[in-house]
């Protein structure tokens, strides 16, 4: 099945609505999306963007590797005997699915385990609480900080609105590290600091590893001091740009 979404041409207000409540359940944020799902529209693998023929080929028979590895897993969730080997057997079928449609689509799994797992060894429970505190402290930043910046903000104005976000040391891990990313482009910007910022890139990668953030900062990192005089450079002549 192909969707649409086009810019230039009109749909009727019916295919923009079927289209979008689709582009919302599977997460379509890029194009080309391609899903590979079974008959239930239930996804068992997938990529985004452009890809040549034979990686496309190569993903499709990956995906049906995985699809086969779901279904024997969902087989040994209905040949289990106790409430703990059907949770062992469930964590694997949400091991194999793909993370990125597992709360929209494998919804009915997570509800089994928790009602199985009560003592919560597998860790689920956790991890979901995790993940809808992360959701929570991630929305407040973004409601604060759409709150005191705008396009007229300079660097070294947003700079002190990001390090006066209340209450920092008590946040997530992975909400301190979004904080101090954002930390990190102000401060250089604002002050060309290259050795400084390094510094804030440290703090990043040393507050938690494994993390989108935690695996950027020593990329950029090494990036900025390979080309430290470049970018102090160009630093200081946006600064005399902005001051004409």
């Amino acid at each position: 099945m192909e969707l649409d979404y086009p810019r230039g041409k009109e749909q009727s207000k019916e295919m923009k609505a079927a289209n979008e409540k689709l582009a919302q359940q599977y997460g379509v944020r890029g194009f080309p999306t391609v899903v590979f799902a079974d008959a239930s529209g239930k996804p068992f693998g997938g990529f985004v963007g452009g890809r040549s023929g034979d990686d496309v080929m190569k993903a499709m028979q990956d995906a049906l590797k995985n699809k086969e590895a779901l279904s024997a897993a969902e087989a040994n969730v209905a040949k289990a005997a106790t409430d703990e080997a059907k949770v062992a057997a469930l964590m694997e079928v949400l091991k194999l699915a793909p993370q990125e449609y597992v709360d929209n689509f494998y919804g009915d799994v997570k509800a089994e385990i928790k009602k199985l797992d009560k003592e919560d060894k597998s860790g689920l429970k956790a991890a979901d609480a995790h993940a809808d505190l992360l959701k929570k402290e991630q929305k407040d930043v973004q409601n604060y900080l759409a709150g005191k910046l705008t396009d007229k903000t300079t660097p070294a104005e947003a700079l002190q609105v990001v390090k006066a976000y209340p209450d920092r040391d008590k946040l997530l891990p992975e909400t301190q590290q979004q904080l101090l990313m954002m930390e990190f482009g102000t401060y250089l910007n604002s002050t060309g600091d290259v050795d400084g910022a390094v510094l804030i890139l440290d703090k990043v990668a040393e507050l938690k590893t494994g993390t989108e953030a935690g695996m950027q900062a020593p990329r950029i990192k090494a990036g900025i001091l390979a080309n430290k005089d470049k970018i102090k450079a160009q630093i200081d002549a946006a600064k005399k740009a902005q001051s004409k």
